[in-house]
C-alpha cells in the first residue's frame, strides 16, 4: 500500500515537474525569438543585460514588498550561482543571435543538444539511473526534434545555412546544458526565490561589461522592449527551477523539446516560416515523447 502510494506520489510530481517546464519553455521562445523579431540578433548581449537588469528589479520589489520578513536572501553557494548566471545568459545571449540569423525551428533544435549535455552529465553527478522506458522517452524526443530538421523543405533542396550561427548554436547548447545541471545542483540548496535573486543580479553585473563594450541601442522602443522580458523570464525561470526540484534531469531536459513545437508555431505565425507533414509528424513524436516521460517515476534523490 506505501509502495504505490509512493509510485503515484512519484507519478505525480513528474506531471507537475512537467507542466513546470512547458511553462518556461513557452516564455522562454519569447525570450529567444525576440532578437529576430526586432530585427537586433547583433545586440544579443544587450538584450541580456535588459532582460537580467528588469528581472532583478521585479525580484526586488516583490522581496520588498511582500517576502522581506519571510526570505533569507544569503547563500553558501554563490560561486554556483555566478556559474550558472554565466553559463545561461551566454547561452541565452548566443540561442538569441543564432535564432536571427537562421530559421527559428532550426536553431532551436541544434540549441536542443543541451538536453543530451545535461543527461549525461547528470548520470555522473547525480547518480541517475536511465531504464528502458526513461530511455524510449527520451529517443523520442530526440527523434522529434531532429526530424523537424530533416523534414525542413531547405534540408532536401540542399539549401545551406550559414555556418556561423550553426556553430554558435551548438556553443550555446552547451553552456545550457551545464546551466541545467547548475540548476538541479542549486534547486535543492537554495529556495526558489533565493535562485532567481541571485540570478538575475548576477546576470546585471556579468553582462553590463558587455552591454557597454558596444553600446548601439539608443531607441526606447528597443530599450522598453528589452526590459519586458525580465518578467517573461523570470516566470520561466521560476517554473524551470521547481521543474528541476520535483523530479529528474532525465525527465525535464527531454521536455525542453516542447521549444521546439512553441518556436515552430511561432516561426509559422509571426515569422511565416511554413510547417509541413513531416514537421508536424516530429511535433507529435516529440509530445508523445514528453508525456511518455512524464509518467515514469523518478530515480531516488541520492544525497
Amino acid at each position: 500500500m506505501d509502495t504505490g502510494l509512493k509510485k503515484d506520489t512519484e507519478l505525480n510530481s513528474n506531471t507537475i515537474a512537467v507542466l513546470c517546464v512547458l511553462i518556461c519553455s513557452l516564455c522562454f521562445t519569447a525570450v529567444f525569438a525576440s532578437g529576430k523579431y526586432l530585427e537586433v540578433g547583433d545586440l544579443a548581449m544587450q538584450i541580456m543585460f535588459f532582460r537580467y537588469l528588469s528581472g532583478f528589479v521585479c525580484v526586488l520589489i516583490i522581496h520588498l514588498l511582500f517576502l522581506r520578513h519571510h526570505t533569507n536572501l544569503k547563500t553558501t553557494q554563490l560561486r554556483f550561482h555566478f556559474g550558472r548566471a554565466l553559463c545561461g545568459g551566454l547561452g541565452g545571449g548566443v540561442a538569441i543571435f543564432a535564432a536571427s540569423k537562421m530559421a527559428l525551428t532550426d536553431a532551436t533544435a541544434i540549441g536542443m543538444l543541451h538536453v543530451v549535455v545535461a543527461i549525461l552529465i547528470g548520470m555522473l553527478i547525480f547518480r541517475e539511473k536511465i531504464g528502458l522506458r526513461r530511455a524510449i522517452g527520451i529517443l523520442l524526443c530526440v527523434v522529434g526534434a531532429y526530424g523537424m530538421i530533416f523534414g525542413k523543405d531547405s534540408f532536401w533542396s540542399g539549401s545551406a545555412q550559414p555556418l556561423v550561427p550553426i556553430i554558435i548554436a551548438f556553443c550555446g547548447a552547451f553552456l545550457v546544458g551545464l546551466e541545467g545541471i547548475l540548476i538541479k545542483f542549486l534547486a535543492h540548496r537554495d529556495g526558489p526565490f533565493v535562485l532567481l535573486f541571485w540570478v538575475n543580479l548576477l546576470g546585471v553585473l556579468i553582462f553590463l561589461p558587455f552591454a557597454l563594450w558596444d553600446w548601439t541601442i539608443s531607441s526606447h522602443v528597443q530599450k522598453l522592449s528589452f526590459l519586458m522580458l525580465g518578467p517573461i523570464a523570470l516566470v520561466g525561470q521560476y517554473f524551470n527551477i521547481l521543474g528541476y526540484r520535483l523530479a529528474d534531469i532525465s525527465i525535464v531536459s527531454p521536455i525542453d523539446y516542447s521549444w521546439l513545437v512553441f518556436s515552430g508555431l511561432v516561426g509559422f505565425f509571426v515569422f511565416g516560416e511554413t510547417i509541413n507533414w513531416f514537421e508536424a509528424a516530429a511535433i507529435i513524436i516529440i509530445v508523445f515523447g514528453g508525456y511518455w516521460l512524464s509518467t515514469e517515476p523518478s530515480t531516488p534523490e541520492q544525497k
